[in-house]
């Protein structure tokens, strides 16, 4: 494969309109949280809902199975509808339509309307459908139906039903629904095989010559054995697609949160030579500022989770926090054209060094912005930060570190601050290991 495909999200800001991995046995899955080891057991506090809780403000609709072959005869679809920001103390009625998309009415048998009722105090509630499919008979692109609803006061989030076409065009994959080969069978088959030696260990590429649907079945089954949501992931065709990054990006869940946020935020790509020199030294072009994007679409938020040291960000003050007003003179908070939009994915993640743009931002607890000139370097990333310890209120030693990444340089770093806590006088009794980026 020229690049190294990686579960992980689109990081860019969006206009108008990574890693989930299932373990195997003897691995280790990792989830970016707070991680808080403690040297007693905490029970925690409850707490209860009560009349006084937040109204829902819309109600989101999923479904089980999200697609469905079209030689399929008929299929039960579960229809689940799920409240946002609270519970009511009335029973929530959801009227549910099932329509053509894409798809147009011969594509499948109609399906009455029906409702589905979320019981007072409750967060959802669930009801079936049976699907039927038209099996046409036709090579054609796979096509969609709508599930939407009603329900008075509150909007309903719609759920799309694919139905995945069986007619082959004689695409020579050899590609059988549901049937996988070892990702091994492909490995190494590439379109365009690299020459000259792997950087990693100094040993020549084993690349050997192969297709493009080579590429897409080693994705396939690859994503098949590690992707955490493999069962929600459409099963297309490999050969019907020239572009292995094209059919990557198809390779995950469509499946979306309660909030209405997409379940997969971590997919996407990068290119060997630029995985090579992340992974292995730490480096990437940019700033040397981590942005987490708060709402992607308008009324955007964004803000810095943290900064390199010795970077363009650092030394410009770029602080911790701070809320970001404008890019360029665009206004990050509102603008939704397209042009816009790219604009301001471009200066937020440069391609190389030497890119400036002039950024405003608002720190926190300011009422005024203020602008800053950032032009983007070949920055060193450092994964652990902020080593140090903390007294609690009740008198214990608590150890506290930053860790941004599994980079390979992060092993000094982690051992470094292990042995700062080691000299602690008395030691820690605590450790917290903050992984919220």
């Amino acid at each position: 494969m020229k690049t190294m495909a990686r579960h992980a999200t689109l990081k860019h800001v969006s206009g108008p309109g990574p890693r989930p991995w299932r373990a195997k046995a003897g691995s280790t899955a990792f989830a970016c949280f707070i991680l808080v080891f403690t040297s007693a057991c905490d029970r925690g506090s409850s707490r209860s809902d009560s009349a006084g809780s937040p109204s829902p403000s819309a109600v989101n609709l999923t479904i089980a199975p999200n697609s469905v072959t079209e030689d399929s005869e008929s299929v039960t679809v579960t229809v689940t509808a799920s409240l946002v920001g609270g519970t009511t103390q009335i029973a929530t009625v959801v009227t549910v339509s099932v329509a053509a998309d894409s798809a147009d009415s011969e594509d499948f048998a109609s399906v009455s309307t029906f409702t589905i009722t979320v019981t007072a105090g409750s967060r959802s509630g669930s009801a079936s459908f049976t699907f039927s499919p038209t099996d046409d008979n036709e090579d054609e692109q796979d096509e969609t139906v709508t599930v939407s609803g009603a329900a008075a006061g509150l909007t309903v989030n719609a759920a799309v039903l694919t139905i995945v076409d069986d007619d082959e065009a004689g695409s020579g994959s050899g590609w059988v629904s549901g049937v996988f080969l070892p990702a091994s069978t492909f490995r190494w088959q590439c379109q365009n095989p690299r020459t000259g030696n792997d950087p990693r260990d100094g040993r020549p590429w084993p690349d050997v010559q192969g297709r493009a649907v080579d590429e897409n079945n080693w994705l396939r089954s690859w994503s098949n054995d590690t992707y955490l949501w493999y069962d929600e992931i459409v099963d297309r065709d490999p050969g019907l697609y020239d572009d292995p990054l094209e059919y990557f990006d198809l390779l995950k869940t469509t499946e979306r949160t309660p909030s209405d946020a997409p379940k997969d935020r971590f997919h996407f790509t990068y290119d060997t030579e630029e995985w090579i020199a992340l992974s292995q030294a730490g480096e990437s072009a940019g700033y040397g500022a981590q942005w987490t994007l708060i709402a992607r679409s308008p009324p955007r938020e964004a803000a810095v989770a943290y900064t390199d040291p010795d970077t363009p960000a650092s030394e410009a003050g770029v602080r911790r926090g701070a809320r970001i007003v404008s890019i360029d003179g665009i206004d990050f908070v509102n603008a939704d054209d397209r042009a816009s939009v790219d604009a301001l994915n471009a200066a937020l993640y440069p391609d190389s060094a030497g890119e400036t743009h002039s950024f405003e931002f608002r720190d926190v607890g300011s009422e005024t912005a203020h602008t800053v000139e950032l032009t983007s370097e070949i920055v060193t990333s450092t994964p652990v930060q902020h080593v140090g310890t903390v007294t609690s209120p009740a008198g214990a030693s608590v150890g506290y570190m930053l860790f941004n990444d599994h980079l390979r340089t992060a092993e000094a770093g982690l051992i470094d601050a292990v042995r700062t806590f080691d000299a602690v006088p008395g030691g820690i009794e605590d450790l917290i290991i903050d992984m919220r980026y």
